[in-house]
């Protein structure tokens, strides 16, 4: 991906009015504000600020030329009555237009752009009102036309992801059956796991959590553990 490296793109809270009883697990009550997207020189500097839409903004990446950042909200004029109708969105670093990507009933976020500029991968799924629904995992143009479920027959809720160097497939993990596990997806559907017994390293909470990495020679980093066995980083 080619963008500056001298710019740091980040979230902060940018000072909004927001109900005093917001708060969220793990942090508590919140502080008054909405997240923002930010970019900083990496020497340090005044923030830049790049939207400010009386909304939270997460789950950002750079467009392939440095001159853009998708990015995932609800900026629907009644968005805080359908919390989870959350949508895609660009912002031009020289304008700061912002512009809407996807548009569906139903969550659409964490976008990441291919390695070669050309695609986004996203997970989402489309809005039934149920109590659960399998979070998929989707590709796109950059432009936001040929929408794609990648993720294909695959009815297990997709965690994370990251795309492969090539540009050819995506690594990604899911829980099944309460093992997390790791595998490649090719974009015409071939899933094949790679690992499993993937867990997080904080033992105080209820979750399996974990994480991963994808080096520039497909390398595969994880935290590894069992139930009787702390996580290790593999």
């Amino acid at each position: 991906m080619i963008i500056d490296l001298r710019i740091l793109l980040f979230l902060l809270f940018a000072v909004c009015i927001v109900p005093a009883y917001a708060q969220q697990d793990k942090f508590g009550y919140l502080k008054e504000g909405y997240l923002q997207v930010f970019t900083l020189s990496k020497d340090g500097g005044t923030p830049r600020q790049l939207t400010f839409e009386e909304n939270d903004h997460w789950g950002f990446d750079w467009s392939h030329d440095g001159r853009k950042v998708f990015f995932t909200a609800n900026l629907h004029e009644e968005g805080e009555l359908d919390p989870a109708n959350s949508e895609i969105y660009e912002v031009d670093l020289a304008t700061l237009k912002v512009r809407q990507i996807t548009d569906r009933q139903g969550p659409d976020g964490n976008p990441a752009v291919s390695p070669d500029g050309k695609k986004v991968a996203y997970l989402g799924y489309d809005d039934r009102y149920l109590g659960y629904q399998a979070t998929r995992l989707y590709t796109m143009n950059v432009d936001g036309t040929d929408i794609r479920l990648a993720s294909g027959d695959l009815d297990r809720s997709i965690d994370q992801f990251e795309w492969g160097n090539d540009g050819k497939g995506i690594y990604l993990s899911y829980d099944d059956r309460g093992n997390t596990k790791i595998a490649h997806l090719t974009l015409d559907g071939k899933l094949t796991e790679i690992a499993e017994n993937v867990g997080g390293t904080t033992l105080g909470r209820p979750y399996s959590s974990g994480s991963f990495s994808v080096s520039q020679d497909g390398l595969l980093a994880y935290t590894y553990t069992t139930t009787n066995h702390p996580a290790d980083l593999t």
